[in-house]
């Protein structure tokens, strides 16, 4: 493992925010490609506090050395992308590499469509000038940019490449339909805004994670929540040194850690979900980490895995390769290979894989401010970090440590059939006149309060890993308890023996319902008063 920071002011020495990194092969002949014997050439586009609002995009490759094994960076400047007119939060490549997408802090979001490499300028540049001319050409894709009421704090882009889902400081969640540059659908029942957003590869999910302590998964289609993760019931146990009490304890962190993002992120295969801003707060102490989410248990909203860190973490970013199984006994979360993933907190930057519970390398000690952003490079081979003292760090990582790639192979779904929960609605009967000047009479019940299903807490069951100085902790059901946790009103039985009848969607019987619409109407007889 390797490490660059090149002097290079990004932003004329301003705090980058965000950055993206995507591959430039496809953009290369086959004579071209063919020159670069190292890695790359990569696409880097960065994001920045600076007055100008720009966003821009570099070229980068890591090229061997002569007579050294250690590869040496080269930086070259390709574009200034202009339109922005505030500070631009957030930037992101399509997964084609074809659109790229950027938001700002006055709500604006701006998609650039790439129209290819510029001829090489005739002339040099003036004199005074900070950059070279673009080599690259970026146009809007539609002529107004889409707008929210406030900052966009995140987005994500679908698998192919068509839609887009925006995360803004105005409690809201926003679907565009880039193909026709429409909104699909807006969701606007978050209790405080969503900062971390991603989609699910499979194209089923879209999870978000909030400044309420809140772990959303909604339906990518119709934008309807169909879980909420807040709260984990577990007895007493050991953490880190830490002991903590049996209690009901929040999942996340509260709105008091400053971070400009919470960022989780799926594994390529989209088996596994890595969750940051983890914590468990004791009376005297807390306990920072990550969670790891298995895709089979979505509806239980129980993580299967937690990685402790002594600061809170707030990103993580998966490698998109997979890689071949190590030839040891050791793999925890029982997949048949592995997944290499980045987390990152205010100053370090930690590097697993699924096999193993603890990292196989940790950086830190890198800028004097804090660490803003993690991106992989396509081929897995680097890591880009950025931070607000405005400079990029370059990981590079061995190949012999990473082992042999491998394509995932997926046959079956193993998400759970996941429903958004029912909200009752106000019946009204209208009573039958008895008489042609008799008024109309309107009878509203009640509704029936049914407690939410998202609203359940899951109870798990912790347990330490038998192995000294380990750094992972696994939760779990017995075995004689795989069914999902019933609830207090599933469990109890009604004021006249009869237990609940509720099924496991949540929903009661069309036995039941039925039952209760076949009811005889109330019938209001009037008096006449002389």
């Amino acid at each position: 493992m390797h490490h660059y920071m090149p002097e290079i002011y990004w932003h004329d020495k301003q705090g980058l925010l965000s950055i993206d990194v995507q591959s430039r092969l496809s953009e290369l002949s086959n004579s071209q490609a063919n020159k670069f014997t190292g890695c790359g050439p990569y696409k880097l586009a960065t994001a920045s506090i600076s007055v100008e609002k720009e966003v821009r995009i570099w070229e980068f490759r890591f090229e061997p050395a002569k007579g050294s094994h250690i590869f040496s960076l080269s930086v070259d400047f390709l574009a200034n992308v202009s339109g922005h007119n505030a500070t631009i939060n957030v930037v992101r490549f399509s997964p084609n590499g074809e659109l790229m997408a950027s938001g700002d802090s006055d709500g604006l979001l701006f998609i650039w469509k790439y129209d290819g490499r510029k001829e090489e300028p005739t002339c040099p540049p003036l004199e005074g000038d900070d950059l070279p001319p673009n080599k690259e050409s970026w146009s809007k894709m539609f002529r107004t940019p889409f707008r929210h009421d406030s900052d966009v704090t995140g987005l994500c882009w679908s698998p192919n490449s068509e839609q887009i889902a925006v995360v803004s400081n105005d409690d809201s969640i926003s679907m565009y339909d880039l193909t026709n540059g429409k909104k699909m659908w807006m969701n606007k029942t978050f209790r405080h805004f969503p900062n971390g957003v991603v989609w699910d590869p499979r194209g089923k999910y879209i999870v978000t994670l909030s400044t309420d302590r809140r772990m959303d998964i909604l339906d990518a289609v119709k934008g309807t929540r169909l879980r909420s993760c807040h709260s984990i019931d577990f007895p007493a146990t050991e953490i880190g040194g830490i002991l903590l009490p049996a209690n009901n304890y929040k999942l996340f962190i509260d709105d008091q850690f400053v971070s400009f993002v919470r960022s989780p992120d799926f594994s390529p295969c989209g088996e596994l979900l890595f969750v940051p801003c983890a914590h468990l707060a004791a009376s005297h102490k807390n306990v920072y980490g990550t969670y790891i989410f298995k895709r089979s248990d979505f509806d239980r909203c129980r993580p299967s895995g937690f990685l402790p860190s002594n600061k809170a973490t707030k990103m993580v970013k998966c490698s998109p390769i997979l890689y071949e199984l190590k030839d040891t006994k050791e793999n925890y979360l029982a997949l048949p290979y592995r997944v290499v993933f980045a987390v990152l907190t205010k100053y370090s930057v930690s590097i697993y894989d699924s096999q193993h519970h603890r990292p196989f390398a940790f950086i830190d000690n890198l800028q004097y401010e804090d660490l803003t952003c993690i991106a992989w490079t396509p081929d897995g081979k680097g890591l880009v970090i950025s931070s607000l003292e405005g400079f990029n760090t370059f990981i590079t990582v061995d190949p012999a440590e990473l082992g042999r790639s491998i394509e995932p192979v997926v046959k079956v779904d193993s998400s759970p059939k996941l429903t958004a929960p029912k909200k009752p609605k106000k019946v009204v009967e209208k009573v039958e006149k008895e008489a042609e000047n008799s008024p109309k009479v309107v009878i509203t019940p009640k509704a029936s309060k049914k407690k939410d299903k998202d609203e359940q807490t899951p109870t798990m069951t912790p347990t330490r890993v038998n192995t000294p100085n380990v750094s992972l902790y696994r939760f779990f059901t017995p075995k004689t308890d795989q069914k999902r946790p019933e609830t207090e009103s599933s469990s109890k039985e009604n004021e006249s023996g009869t237990p609940s009848k509720e099924n496991e969607s949540g929903t009661t019987p069309k036995a039941e319902t039925s039952a209760k619409e076949s009811k005889p109407k109330k019938r209001v007889q009037l008096v006449q008063l002389d």
